[in-house]
């Protein structure tokens, strides 16, 4: 029974969700249940992946995540007001990164023209390089995570995924 759990926790879980309350929809129940362990699982792998990426200035996905965006933006400047809004981190994180990362030669700082207590944040060209490197990591992982779809079940996952991030993001 332990390896049936392991295996597959999701449908034990809604399972037994399900003989509690019978009211509750198995399958809702165990899709979000999957979603939300494969996030879990995700994330922890992007940080394992990255991890040799940080004594260079990258210690978990979030800071990538953050280093990425100021890379892509280049040679344009984001605020980090903007960035915490777009990656859905606080304001007092958002700084705290961009503090590190301007230490390490990541990123520069500047205040916004037209509004001083706003920061506007350019990726350096170690920032930039940084990011390409970590990009393999990351991509490895989403690899691994999608390995066992092909072409058509994968851009259905993806059609789905779009329509649920639509909503909530």
């Amino acid at each position: 029974m332990e390896d049936q759990w392991i295996t597959d926790f999701a449908a034990q879980a809604a399972k037994r969700w399900v003989e509690l309350d019978p009211t509750l929809n198995d399958l809702r129940l165990r899709t979000g249940i999957r979603l939300e362990r494969i996030a879990r699982v995700h994330e922890q792998m992007l940080n394992d992946a990255l991890s040799p990426y940080r004594p260079r200035g990258i210690r978990s996905i979030e800071d990538f995540r953050l280093l990425a965006l100021a890379s892509r933006m280049s040679p344009e400047a984001t605020s980090s007001t903007e960035a915490s809004r777009l990656l859905r981190i606080s304001k007092a994180a958002t700084s705290s990164r961009i503090e590190r990362f301007q230490a390490a030669g990541l990123v520069r700082t500047a205040p916004r023209q037209y509004d001083k207590r706003t920061l506007e944040v350019t990726a350096t060209t170690s920032g930039i390089e940084l990011c390409k490197a970590c990009i393999d990591a990351v991509q490895a992982v989403h690899a691994r995570i999608v390995e066992p779809l092909d072409d058509d079940a994968l851009a259905s996952l993806d059609r789905a995924l779009g329509a649920m991030a639509s909503r909530f993001l």
